[in-house]
């Protein structure tokens, strides 16, 4: 079966509940595929720096949840919107809702 790299973010505060507990999918929460092509520039180099920049732990068949607070940072430190734009319009849209980024990946 072939592993989906998913990005997804709360719509709502049922939505960030749905995640807590694991009660998805559901319509409170977005879920967004992120492309093959994005996902091999996201894996050449990028998480160990994302990693230890923010004390996360970004992995491959891992879920790991950016804080809302850290959006704004995490963004441009990225710094690759060409490469990843559907990374990047997800974390836009979280930042908008005020809401925590998880990362399927």
């Amino acid at each position: 079966m072939e592993h989906k790299h998913l990005i997804y973010y709360a719509l709502n505060a049922q939505g960030e509940n749905d995640i807590e507990f694991g009660t998805y999918p559901t319509e409170n929460v977005e879920f967004i595929s992120m492309p093959d092509e994005e996902f091999s520039y996201w894996y050449n180099g990028i998480t160990d720096k994302l990693n230890q920049q923010f004390g996360l732990l970004i992995d491959e068949y891992e879920s790991e949840t950016v804080p809302y607070e850290i959006l704004e940072e995490f963004m441009k430190a990225l710094d690759s919107e060409e490469q990843m734009p559907t990374l990047y319009s997800a974390i836009r849209e979280a930042i908008r809702l005020k809401t925590n980024l998880e990362l399927d990946l």
